[in-house]
């Protein structure tokens, strides 16, 4: 578009982990183009290896500065930066004044604004003086770290604590206090009940634009708006979904339905962000790029859509996600498994109704395109479900989480907390299935005696030893800091790279089959899937232990490989470098064989990471929650440039366990992802 006349200052939205890939691969295309990045600083280390860091607010500061003058054609911005310029209060009026959510929400606010003045106001003095006399209350912890910060609750003495929690309730009851006294007096200046909700609706508008404002994380003297961006890229669009909130329903959320209770604050720094694009160049300067648009929810692209076009669903009278739903969700009761695996009649996303409309609506802003339809060759996929015992050890503990699932569940309705108990239970349960200990990590301590002190540090330079760290300059401690030691009985920490080696035995059998699988494939890679990082290390092990070179096999994950650079050339390594020839065929230069022959990772290779050459299996340990992160996982291979004809996808599930309620939800989400995008139904069963 640039090349085209249509843009001058283009920003690129990326992941942390792809950013050099891009500059990469916009150098091999456009080799004259400026390129800026913005979250990122190169620098050579001492061994002389390119190396990056995350760059200073200043030097942030600096480069956009730059941008602006138009020293650079194009700016590359990490996701965990980009929220760090700065927005003017006016760009947020006109915000609200063109978000119907928005809108929603505030008015919402406004009805329960009121409510809580008059039984505010009923309040008799008696009641007051009673208030007072009682013992000082204290605020909550997540109270405190809104206000104070996290790094400052972190440092604190338990008596500092204490004493910062006594400090907070009092600023927030003052705070609350003066809130109340300047409803008081504006509503007395307001005697008309439709004038008192205007005037109480353009408070709370200037207490949402303040709230936001005092959230910013500014980098200084940088304000999006003096950037005149016009045309803002965000890759991996994916990740912005979670924007808009759904009201709870009668009878809870539908199954299938992956509704969100709170939007993220990556989602709300994008939107806020693009409208500002959209609203300076007449409606358009917004493109969003992903082969996975919707992951987890249809309401997703009731989100994705709204940066490209405000008005795309206010058009048509769609005001907020709960109309949305009524739309174009079919509901029904259906008899789904739990994860005690017992029945129970739940309300799903049975299918969609009105498909003509919402597909006219996806496809005007969006283009799908499959690797068939653009000329791409790829590999054919086999795909295998295996199920796989479990241990003694691991049913015995499995039984017991269960048993504390379902008595959470009986106590939910009195006890709040008991949901998120019975959430802890059902994680904990998925960590079973794959290893018997990895839901008891190991206490400061250690097991039998050994100190996590005693064990050796991780460095982070980007070459491994032969037990798989990573050796040279830097260590785990700037990474992962080890906390401070204090007396008493040795604290639960959590299990890492570092310290998997407690474990009284690494063997499970998820563990060792996919071992096997591994070690059958002889004349080409593989790639292994789990979450959990002490599992990388266990499989390596195990790996070893079945007949694999330990200087074949990498890992890559945010211990082993924390930058985006150790990623790249872990990538580079497995899939080898092939020589570059000239025109005639002649080699002008050398590349180099592959290093390593098996990768586990986890979500770090997700996105932008290329390991398709040489691989021909692809085995999955755990499973997530939606297809979409399937299909990333398995993207990593199944792609144009595989040398291999067929690709073995093989997911390993624990008989008998909660593996088997993650396939049925994969199963659930896949089949409306296909309705929308590839049916021609104007009604569809899920």
């Amino acid at each position: 578009m640039r090349q085209e006349g249509r843009a001058r200052r283009i920003l690129c939205l990326l992941p942390n982990t792809i950013m050099l890939k891009w500059e990469k691969d916009i150098h091999r295309a456009l080799p004259d183009y400026r390129i800026v990045l913005i979250g990122v600083e190169k620098y050579v280390g001492r061994s002389g290896v390119v190396r990056s860091r995350t760059d200073t607010a200043e030097e942030r500061a600096l480069k956009y500065r730059q941008f602006q003058a138009g020293e650079f054609d194009i700016a590359l911005v990490t996701y965990s930066m980009f929220g760090r310029t700065g927005l003017r209060a006016e760009t947020l009026r006109r915000f609200i004044a063109a978000s119907p959510p928005v809108q929603r929400e505030l008015g919402l606010r406004v009805k329960n604004t009121l409510v809580d003045f008059e039984l505010q106001s009923e309040k008799d003095d008696k009641e007051a003086e009673r208030k007072k006399s009682r013992k000082k209350k204290k605020a909550s912890l997540a109270a405190v770290r809104r206000v104070l910060g996290v790094e400052a609750v972190e440092a604190a003495t338990p008596f500092e604590l204490e004493r910062m929690r006594l400090e907070v309730a009092v600023g927030l009851a003052k705070e609350s206090a003066s809130q109340y006294e300047e409803l008081k007096e504006l509503l007395d200046r307001q005697p008309d009940l439709s004038e008192r909700n205007k005037a109480v609706f353009a408070l709370e508008v200037d207490r949402w634009i303040a709230e936001t404002l005092e959230g910013q994380d500014q980098d200084p003297g940088i304000y999006w708006e003096d950037l005149k961006v016009d045309l803002l890229i965000l890759d991996e669009a994916q990740n912005y979904k979670n924007l808009w909130a759904v009201a709870e329903r009668e009878g809870g959320l539908p199954k299938y339905l992956g509704a969100i209770s709170e939007g993220s604050q990556r989602a709300w720094n994008f939107a806020l962000r693009s409208f500002e694009v959209r609203e300076r160049n007449g409606g358009s300067g917004v493109v969003l790029l992903s082969a996975t648009p919707a992951k987890n929810s249809p309401l997703e692209y009731y989100s994705l859509l709204g940066y490209v076009d405000t008005g795309a669903w206010t058009r048509l009278g769609i005001l907020n996600p709960e109309v949305f739903i009524d739309r174009y969700l079919r509901l029904e009761r259906r008899w789904l498994i739990e994860p005690d695996l017992s029945k129970k009649e739940r309300s799903v996303v049975a299918g969609f109704k009105n498909l003509n409309e919402l597909r006219d609506i996806i496809f005007r802003y969006g283009e799908f395109r499959t690797a068939e339809e653009v000329g791409l060759k790829l590999p054919e996929s086999q795909v295998e479900t295996r199920a796989v015992p479990m241990s003694p050890e691991q049913k015995a503990s499995y039984s017991l989480l269960v048993l504390d699932y379902t008595n959470a569940l009986k106590r939910a309705a009195e006890d709040p907390k008991a949901k998120l108990k019975a959430l802890g239970a059902l994680q904990r349960m998925a960590l079973v299935s794959i290893h018997p200990e990895l839901d008891t990590p190991p206490t400061e301590e250690g097991h039998a005696g050994v100190s996590l002190k005693d064990l050796p540090s991780i460095d982070s330079d980007g070459s491994f030893d032969s037990d798989g760290s990573l050796a040279s300059e830097g260590s785990l401690e700037a990474i992962a800091p080890e906390p401070e030691k204090k007396s008493g009985t040795p604290r639960r920490g959590h299990w890492t790279w570092r310290n998997a080696k407690l474990a009284k035995d690494s063997r499970s059998p998820k563990i060792e089959e996919a071992a096997r699988i591994g070690v059958s494939a002889k004349s080409c890679a593989v790639i292994y899937f789990c979450e959990n990082v002490a599992v990388h290390f266990w499989l390596k092990q195990e790996l070893i232990r079945q007949g694999a070179l330990a200087e074949r096999i990498a890992v890559l994950n945010a211990e082993t490989a924390p930058t985006a650079q150790h990623r790249q050339t872990i990538a580079e390594k497995f899939n080898g470098i092939p020589p570059v020839l000239d025109a005639a065929g002649r080699i002008e230069q050398e590349g180099s064989p592959p290093e390593y022959d098996h990768v586990i990772a986890n979500a770090v290779a997700y996105e932008g990471i290329d390991l398709q050459v040489r691989t021909c299996q692809v085995v999955h340990l755990d499973l997530p929650w939606e297809p979409a992160t399937l299909q990333q996982r398995n993207g990593r291979a199944v792609r144009q440039g595989n040398l291999q004809a067929v690709i073995r996808i093989l997911y390993l599930v624990s008989a008998g366990s909660v593996d088997v309620i993650r396939l049925q939800m994969i199963t659930g989400k896949l089949g409306w992802m296909r309705d929308i995008l590839q049916g021609a139904d104007r009604e569809t069963n899920n």
